[in-house]
């Protein structure tokens, strides 16, 4: 490891990583303003709860990113670097640090960190920031149990849409999705956004986010 855990490059890998396998842009996992600092909570955890097999990780993600920022990759490239990294590329993979991946996805989603060894019960919650801000509740468009920065009444009105939450533009539909999906199926009564982010970050065997963070 050419970095130190510390240093400002290993954290900089650490978010871009965060952004990649959770889907949501780097800027909303580390915001230009943060008062509660939560990325440096987060990596701590992770260091903390993985050691070795975190620093692994990040200088894996280093490796494959090749210094590329996540949001000037293609959808290509953040599909194959996820699926090595997640250990479903086909390929020998070092099972301590594919764990950890999936702890890092559970970290950044719920709050909490959850042993790489798969130890049951042994889960933990970070901080009380890491739980209300977990990215759960940004992809249900919601917030925390509790929890609220939301004015009074809000719930009289439709929630933004979820690219408030993400940070990350809606993607464009296939030029040729109306010929793809047939008229009158569940599909194509779905809005264009929906249906576009039904498909995003689906591993393989069509694996979903939820999938991956669960273990399946």
């Amino acid at each position: 490891m050419s970095e130190t855990s510390s240093s400002p490059q290993r954290m900089e890998d650490f978010v871009q990583m965060s952004a990649l396998l959770t889907g949501f842009a780097a800027g909303t996992i580390a915001p230009s303003l943060d008062p509660v600092d939560l990325k440096s909570t987060l990596f701590a955890a992770a260091e903390k709860g993985a050691g070795d097999a975190f620093d692994r990780l990040l200088d894996q993600y280093a490796q494959l990113a090749g210094g590329k920022p996540v949001s000037q990759m293609t959808p290509a490239e953040r599909q194959s670097i996820g699926e090595s990294l997640l250990g479903l590329d086909g390929q020998p993979s070092d099972p301590q640090t594919t764990a950890t991946a999936r702890s890092v996805m559970r970290l950044l989603y719920l709050g909490y960190w959850y042993p790489i060894d798969g130890s049951a019960g042994a889960e933990t919650v970070v901080s009380d920031q890491a739980y209300v801000r977990g990215l759960a509740w940004r992809a249900m468009q919601s917030h925390a149990m509790g929890f609220s920065t939301w004015s009074y009444g809000y719930w009289a009105s439709p929630p933004p849409p979820l690219t408030d939450f993400t940070g990350n533009p809606a993607p464009a539909p296939p030029a040729d999705a109306a010929a793809e999906v047939p008229a009158g199926t569940a599909a194509a009564s779905l809005p264009a956004e929906a249906a576009a982010a039904s498909t995003l970050g689906q591993g393989k065997g069509g694996q979903s986010p939820a999938d991956l963070v669960g273990g399946r």
